[in-house]
């Protein structure tokens, strides 16, 4: 019998500035990334644009690059969340980020940055950041 897999990797660009809080002993910094796919639509071909919640947990130093109108790669996994009671009760799909780089600033801004080539704007080689380790016991959904 075939392994199930779980992998997403998207390049998008950030449709606000990420936010970051704390929950519990661990930070998770959130934001939206849209991306187009291409569909043809009354049998013509057209962009469609998209848009999916992300979660990096354990990285709030790189909120302050995460603007909006940024372009990054995020590699992850997709998970299911609840909330709520009763009537109240919400849910969604997200990624759950594990590694994120980032590349161009914003729309205009130029070329895609590759990872290493950041023209000194991040501390150290700071291209990619990878999720800090959490135990999936700790997340509390």
């Amino acid at each position: 019998m075939a392994q199930d897999a779980n992998g997403i990797f998207l390049v998008g660009r950030l449709t606000a500035d990420a936010e970051s809080k704390e929950i519990g002993d661990n930070t998770v910094t959130n934001f939206r990334l849209a991306f187009s796919t291409r569909e043809k639509q009354n049998g013509e071909w057209g962009e469609r644009s998209n848009f999916v919640g992300c979660s990096l947990w354990g990285s709030a130093g790189v909120v302050p690059y995460l603007t909006k109108g940024r372009q990054v790669a995020v590699t992850g996994s997709l998970v299911w969340r609840e909330w709520g009671e009763g009537d109240k009760r919400r849910s969604v799909n997200e990624i759950r980020v594990r590694d994120l780089q980032l590349l161009a600033e914003g729309k205009g801004g130029g070329g895609a940055k590759a990872s290493g080539d950041l023209g000194g704007e991040l501390p150290g080689d700071w291209g990619s950041v990878a999720s800090k380790p959490v135990a999936d016991d700790s997340i509390p959904f």
